[in-house]
């Protein structure tokens, strides 16, 4: 039986919503965007790991941008509103 501190095994696109603030566990191919991602989780630091098999352990963070938000700052490149969700304080490794 899985301990609530036991990091939960992400291995498909999910509603990520009960995980916000949990260690979690992705094992997936990093995703050749703009912003390497899994399972649409952003990751930044994988850039050099896209189109590879990864598994990541890291908190899972929540991110909200409003269009207000983007309004209010100085023009720029960025994504556009929306919810955005990326990990912390991340452990990877390359995997077969």
């Amino acid at each position: 039986m899985a301990r609530k501190d036991d990091p939960v095994r992400i291995t498909k696109p999910m509603n990520y919503e009960l995980l916000i603030g949990r260690c979690v566990e992705v094992i997936g191919i990093v995703r050749n965007t703009k912003c390497p991602q899994i399972y649409g989780i952003d990751l930044w630091e994988l850039e050099d790991f896209r189109e590879k098999k990864m598994l990541v352990i890291g908190t899972l963070k929540k991110t909200v941008v409003t269009q207000k938000d983007i309004d209010s700052q100085p023009m720029a490149a960025n994504r556009g509103a929306g919810t955005f969700y990326s990990l912390e304080d991340i452990h990877y490794e390359q995997v077969p």
